[in-house]
């Protein structure tokens, strides 16, 4: 490892983020989610390419994807999806040499910064203590809960008020009796 790879990974200003992937990021980015997940929950390469279209250009424009580069790697991405001004982030996974550096927390605050969405969404396993801090940090609020496949998932919001949740189809049924403060 090079010394200035070995910087990239101390420092929390090192690294830049780009939106749109480009299609010499997959392999990378396929690396980074087998890494960052249970082979039984990671997306293939087929799944990726699913959500990003012509990597990055889906046919709607409705998928978009940022991606965090140090030297010409990545180091993380994340992938969402947008309907008018409201977000729903489908994925983000940082590799496991560059985690705790920001680089997941600059990923989300990148959407914030640059599209300005009203609402965004998103919804994380209750085993995922790590993404839930995450998401807590970046001023997300869980507002309910779902049940699929037997496992529970918070669903996570930053954004307007909102008192009903019906008019967001996407994220299914809610159970309503959830709500954090």
């Amino acid at each position: 490892m090079s010394s200035q790879q070995s910087h990239c990974e101390k420092s929390l200003f090192d690294f830049s983020i780009r939106w749109k992937m480009q299609n010499w990021d997959l392999p990378d980015m396929l690396k980074i989610e087998k890494a960052s997940y249970v082979e039984e929950s990671s997306w293939s390469r087929e799944d990726i390419e699913h959500f990003t279209g012509d990597y990055g250009n889906h046919w709607c424009n409705e998928y978009s994807t940022y991606v965090a580069h140090c030297n010409e790697m990545v180091v993380g991405f994340i992938l969402f999806r947008h309907v008018n001004d409201v977000f729903e982030i489908i994925n983000i996974a940082v590799h496991p040499l560059y985690r705790r550096n920001k680089v997941g927390q600059s990923l989300i605050e990148k959407i914030f910064e640059a599209r300005n969405p009203k609402n965004t969404f998103v919804e994380v396993s209750e085993y995922n203590d790590i993404a839930i801090l995450l998401y807590l940090k970046c001023g997300f609020k869980a507002v309910d809960t779902r049940k699929r496949d037997g496992d529970t998932y918070y669903i996570f919001h930053r954004g307007e008020e909102i008192s009903d949740f019906s008019k967001y189809e996407t994220y299914g049924k809610f159970d309503s009796s959830f709500r954090s403060n």
